[in-house]
């Protein structure tokens, strides 16, 4: 049929499949056995993000071989947050600093701070590290069985 789109398989899980044909299944990353050493390009605040969040997400399947980068990337974004929040610190803590000019300006760490802290936000919800995007996440072959599958068959 010309124009038409084929219907997701969770739609003909619940509608039924009139056309009886296998239902295909999502493609499943490997999952990982162990929790992986961070790479040596982290900074250390991130091989730091890396060693308290990756043994809870290998085991509940969301982090495989797969999500290695992405989650290098949100460790690199909460530590180049806590190093740009310490340095901010360390210097005094001033909102603004002299420019290059001689004039006030808002302190660049400030924006660092700011730019990796959302930066880490939104890679974080990719593997469900806030309240709202854990609701949307599932692991990998950690499923539990529907309490309602067996009326779907």
């Amino acid at each position: 049929m010309r124009g038409r789109k084929p219907v997701p398989t969770h739609l003909k899980l619940i509608k039924g499949n009139p056309g009886k044909r296998a239902l295909g299944s999502e493609p499943q990353p490997q999952r990982l056995e162990q929790v992986p050493e961070p790479p040596a390009f982290l900074l250390l605040e991130a091989q730091a993000e890396w060693r308290r969040v990756a043994p809870e997400l290998v085991e509940l399947g969301l982090l495989t071989a797969l999500d290695l980068q992405p989650f290098a990337a949100y460790c690199q974004a909460c530590g180049r947050a806590e190093q740009a929040e310490r340095i901010f610190a360390e210097t005094g803590g001033a909102l603004t600093v002299r420019g290059a000019r001689g004039g006030e300006v808002i302190n660049p760490l400030l924006r660092i701070a700011r730019d990796a802290a959302s930066e880490a936000m939104r890679l974080g919800a990719e593997f469900g590290l806030t309240p709202a995007s854990r609701a949307r996440v599932r692991g990998v072959g950690r499923q539990q069985p529907s309490k309602f599958g067996d009326l779907i068959r």
